[in-house]
C-alpha cells in the first residue's frame, strides 16, 4: 500500500529543473535510497515530500493520518535542555506530563514531602488515564539503547550523541514513515550497526540519502537517482544499483558505436557524389541529416571531479611520537597512558564510541588541547593539514572564490600551475557557482570546499575528522583514490568503513577507561554492538510479544544456547591472541607462508564470531 504518491511532480530549483512530470512513490515497509551528486537538489526533494518546499506543478497524495518524521542533514544547535526533555518531545503534547514526572522523581532531594506527593499521584492518575506508562516506558528503553545519560545538557555533548539524541526522538514518536538526510554522519560504528538492525526489524517505511556504502547495501531495499529532473529506480541495495549501472553503460556504448558505423557509412554514400534523384535517395540523404542532428545533440560527458593534493614530500621516517599520553575531562580519563611513533606511510584509523577521545587526541597532537601529562616529540620538518568535523574554516558569508586565501589569481600544487578558477573548476564548482556565497552551498559542496581549501596547503600529515560527511558517493570514490596516492602520514576518523578499510593500514581502537589498542587489522566490534543490541531485542519482546510466535526450545537448543558465552569467549580469545602475533615487529619478517596462514585464520575466526552472535540472537529472540 502507498505511503505518499507524486504525480506528474515538475519543481525549479536556481532556474535549474529539479523534477520535470516525475511520478513517485513510497510503499509500506519500502527503505529507499535517494543518490545524486552534490548540488543536485536531494534535500531539497526531502523537503518537497516534508511539504516544506511546494510543486511548481503536480500534485502529492499522502495515506490518511500518516505520521512522518525527518532527521535533517545539520545537527541541532547544543541547547540547555537534557537528553531525556529532548527525545521526551517526540511524543508530542503529552510530553510535558513524562517531563514533570521525571523530574519530581529526580531532581528533589527527598519525594516523601506532601506536595511532591501529591504531584506524583496526580501525575500517575493522568499517566493511567492516557496510558502513558508504555511511552515511558519507550523513553527510556530508546535512551538505554542509545547508551546515552538522562540529565546531560546538549551543550556538553560531542556531535555523534547530539545526533543519536536527534534519532531517539524521532523513533519514541512511532511514525509511519522516516526521512533521514544523512542519518550516519558523527555516528560511532556501533551506533550505526544498531541503526541498521533497527530499521531492518522494524515495519517503517524509510526514505534516506546517504554517502556511507555499507550502510546503503546493509538497509535498502530500492535505489533511486535524482538526475536532470528526472527519477530512475532500481530495486535491490547498492551494488546491484552499480551493476545496473554498468550494464547499462555497456549497452549505451554499442549503441553509440553501432550509430557511429551507420552514421560512417551514410557520410561516405553522401560525399560520394549520389544526387537525390530518386525517392530511395531523398530519404536517405534525410536520414542522414536526421543522424546528424542526433549527433550534435549529443550531450558531452560529465564533468568529474578531481582531487590534488599539495604534498611535502619529507626524506626522513618518523615524524612525530606520542610518550604516555594522558588526557582527562571531568576527572574522566579520555586518553590513558598511550605511546606510539608514527612513520611516514602510515594511514591510521581512530575508531570507538561517540565521545570516547579520538577528535581529542587529534586536537592534542597538533596542539590546540594541552595534556595532563605525557610527551609528543613531533619533527621540526612536519606540516600538518587539519580537516576539522565542524567546518569552521569556511567564511559563509564570502564567496566560493574568495575561500581561497591565496592573494594571487594562480597557485601551484605539487610544483605544477594552476589558475585559481580551473582549480576550483577541479572540485565541479562552475564559473557561475564560485560567486556564490558559501552558505548558499549544499553540505556536500561546502564539505568539497573546505577540501580544496585544506589540500592547497603544502602537508605531510593529514589530519581528517570525518572529512566523508556529506559528500556524494562519486566524489568520496575520489578522494579515497587521491588519500591512497598521499605518501605522508594520515589520522582519519570516520563513520564509513567501507572508506576506511580502503585507505587505512593501521587502527587506534578506542576502548574503556582511556584505553587505546593499536591494531593491523580492522577490529571486532561485535561486542560493543551486541551490548547495544541486546536492549533492542529486550525492547523488541516487549512491544511485540503479542505479534511474535512463541517457540519452546528443545533440551538440546537450551544446552546450546547456555554454551554460547563459552563458544563465544573462546573464539574472541583466539582473535586476540592472532591479533597479538600480527601486532608483533617480528611477524612481517616471517615467511609469506605463514603470514598469510595467520591472516587467514584470523579472516576465519572473525566471520565465525559474527556466525554464532546471529546464532546467540536467533536463540534469545525464541527463548520462552
Amino acid at each position: 500500500m502507498s505511503l505518499v504518491y507524486m504525480q506528474n511532480a515538475s519543481f525549479l530549483l536556481n532556474k535549474n529543473e529539479l523534477l520535470h512530470n516525475v511520478n513517485f512513490t513510497i510503499n509500506k515497509k519500502e527503505r529507499i535510497c535517494l543518490v545524486g551528486n552534490n548540488g543536485t537538489g536531494k534535500s531539497t526533494f526531502l523537503n518537497i515530500i516534508m511539504k516544506k518546499e511546494p510543486l511548481d506543478h503536480g500534485l502529492i497524495i499522502y495515506k490518511k493520518n500518516i505520521k512522518i518524521k525527518y532527521l535533517e542533514q545539520t545537527i541541532i544547535n547544543n541547547d540547555s535542555c537534557s537528553i531525556y526533555d529532548f527525545i521526551c518531545d517526540g511524543i508530542g503534547q503529552e510530553s510535558k506530563y513524562l517531563k514533570n514526572y521525571f523530574h519530581i522523581l529526580n531532581n528533589f532531594k527527598s519525594i516523601t514531602s506532601s506536595n511532591n506527593l501529591i504531584l506524583l499521584n496526580s501525575l500517575e492518575e493522568i499517566f493511567d488515564k492516557k496510558k502513558l506508562w508504555k511511552k515511558k516506558e519507550k523513553i527510556d528503553n530508546i535512551i538505554k539503547m542509545l547508551d546515552l545519560k538522562n540529565h546531560s545538557l546538549l551543550s556538553s555533548l560531542s556531535a555523534g550523541c547530539l545526533r543519536k539524541i536527534e534519532i531517539g526522538k524521532i523513533l519514541v514518536s512511532e511514525p509511519n514513515l522516516i526521512i533521514l538526510d544523512e542519518p550516519t554522519n558523527y555516528l560511532d560504528l556501533a551506533t550505526i550497526n544498531w541503526l541498521e538492525e533497527f530499521l531492518i526489524q522494524n515495519s517503517v517505511s524509510v526514505l534516506f540519502v546517504s554517502h556511507d556504502r555499507s550502510f546503503i547495501n546493509n538497509i535498502s531495499t530500492r535505489i533511486i537517482n535524482l538526475n536532470s529532473g528526472n527519477i530512475i529506480s532500481w530495486s535491490g541495495n547498492y551494488d546491484s544499483f552499480l551493476n545496473n549501472q554498468f550494464n547499462n553503460k555497456c549497452k549505451i556504448e554499442i549503441d553509440k558505436t553501432k550509430f557511429n558505423k551507420k552514421l560512417e557509412q551514410e557520410k561516405r554514400w553522401t560525399n560520394s557524389g549520389t544526387k537525390a534523384r530518386t525517392t530511395k535517395n531523398i530519404s536517405r540523404i534525410k536520414r542522414f541529416k536526421h543522424m546528424m542532428n542526433i549527433k550534435n545533440l549529443e550531450q558531452k560527458p560529465e564533468k568529474r571531479i578531481k582531487i590534488l593534493i599539495n604534498e611535502n614530500h619529507y626524506s626522513g621516517n618518523i615524524l612525530f611520537k606520542l610518550e604516555k599520553v594522558c588526557f582527562r575531562f571531568n576527572e574522566f580519563p579520555l586518553i590513558n597512558d598511550f605511546s606510539d611513533t608514527v612513520k611516514k606511510g602510515e594511514k591510521i584509523a581512530l575508531i570507538g564510541t561517540n565521545g570516547s577521545g579520538k577528535t581529542t587526541l587529534l586536537k592534542l597532537i597538533i596542539g590546540k588541547l594541552k595534556l595532563n601529562s605525557g610527551n609528543i616529540y613531533s619533527n621540526p620538518n612536519i606540516k600538518f593539514a587539519y580537516f576539522d568535523q565542524t567546518r569552521t574554516q569556511i567564511r559563509l558569508e564570502e564567496t566560493v572564490l574568495n575561500n581561497l586565501i591565496y592573494e594571487k589569481e594562480e597557485i601551484y600544487i605539487n610544483n605544477k600551475k594552476y589558475h585559481k578558477l580551473k582549480y576550483l573548476e577541479n572540485f565541479l564548482f562552475s564559473k557561475n557557482k564560485v560567486k556564490l556565497k558559501a552558505k548558499a552551498l549544499s553540505g556536500g559542496e561546502r564539505n568539497k570546499l573546505l577540501l580544496a581549501k585544506l589540500f592547497l596547503k603544502e602537508s605531510n600529515v593529514l589530519i581528517l575528522d570525518e572529512p566523508t560527511n556529506d559528500l556524494d558517493l562519486e566524489s568520496l570514490q575520489a578522494l579515497e583514490i587521491a588519500l591512497k596516492q598521499y605518501k605522508g602520514i594520515i589520522l582519519l576518523i570516520s563513520h564509513d568503513k567501507t572508506f576506511i578499510q580502503n585507505i587505512v593500514n593501521k587502527y587506534w581502537s578506542f576502548e574503556k577507561n582511556g584505553c587505546i589498542k593499536k591494531y593491523l587489522t580492522f577490529p571486532s566490534i561485535k561486542k560493543l554492538t551486541s551490548t547495544v543490541l541486546s536492549s533492542h531485542y529486550e525492547i523488541n519482546s516487549k512491544h511485540k510479544k503479542n505479534k511474535l510466535i512463541s517457540k519452546i526450545l528443545n533440551n538440546n537448543l537450551k544446552k546450546e544456547l547456555k554454551n554460547m558465552p563459552n563458544v563465544i569467549e573462546k573464539i574472541e580469545s583466539n582473535i586476540a591472541k592472532l591479533q597479538k602475533e600480527i601486532n608483533t615487529s617480528n611477524f612481517f619478517h616471517s615467511s609469506l607462508h605463514n603470514q598469510k596462514k595467520t591472516l587467514h585464520e584470523l579472516k576465519n575466526e572473525e566471520a565465525n564470531l559474527d556466525k554464532q552472535f546471529s546464532r546467540w540472537e536467533y536463540l534469545e529472540s525464541y527463548k520462552k
